[in-house]
């Protein structure tokens, strides 16, 4: 079984470094899942091990999101 979960990783850090570069740092997972053609729940379960690596800052709640660590 091929494990999708590296290619997803570095797109989410891609969509990530391109928002940070146009100005909007922070993106909500459900803005991450548009780019990435999947949900806002796997998304949030990919940032995890992402998050304890020090890759990206995750916040929660309603104005939460994702920026490069």
């Amino acid at each position: 079984m091929l494990d999708i979960r590296f290619s997803s990783a570095l797109k989410a850090m891609l969509f990530l470094a391109a928002a940070a570069e146009q100005g909007s740092p922070t993106l909500s997972s459900a803005q991450l899942a548009e780019g990435l053609g999947t949900n806002p729940s796997l998304v949030r379960k990919l940032l995890v091990p992402l998050a304890r690596g020090g890759l990206v800052v995750s916040t929660k709640g309603r104005a939460g999101g994702a920026r490069l660590g």
